[in-house]
């Protein structure tokens, strides 16, 4: 009897841009832990996703209101080492607001980690208009 396969353990994000679609590629086919082992942790992997994020996106974002970029704010005012589940859960609504997604709230530090990186992005781009 076959075994059924389990639910994956991390949530997928959509790809916002053709190095998220390469990321993802070089994750199910395992050279992205070839190139960590050739290169060291800091590959330039990021690096290079987001170049081409920036250069070949898929498709645009909701402006976030004011009440939302206060919340990215807050986030990334100081360094947190936790979030209480509230703001949780806040983060991720107005994450899925921005982005048109339908991630649920998570404590996984690495499902946040996406999270977080594509709100600093937002973080940044509405800090150099202001």
């Amino acid at each position: 009897m076959q075994k059924k396969q389990s639910e994956k353990k991390s949530q997928e994000i959509k790809s916002t841009g053709i190095g998220d679609t390469v990321e993802k590629v070089f994750r199910k086919t395992g050279i992205d832990k070839l190139a960590k082992a050739v290169l060291g942790e800091d590959c330039g992997c990021d690096k290079r996703q987001e170049i081409l994020n920036d250069l070949f996106p898929y498709g645009k974002y909701n402006a976030p209101t004011d009440e939302e970029l206060d919340t990215i704010q807050w986030l990334f005012e100081r360094s947190r080492n936790t979030i209480s589940g509230s703001m949780v859960k806040e983060i991720y609504s107005v994450y899925n607001r921005i982005f048109n997604d339908k991630l649920q709230p998570t404590n996984c530090s690495s499902c946040f980690k996406p999270v977080k990186q594509k709100l600093l992005k937002i973080h940044n781009e509405f800090n150099k208009k202001s």
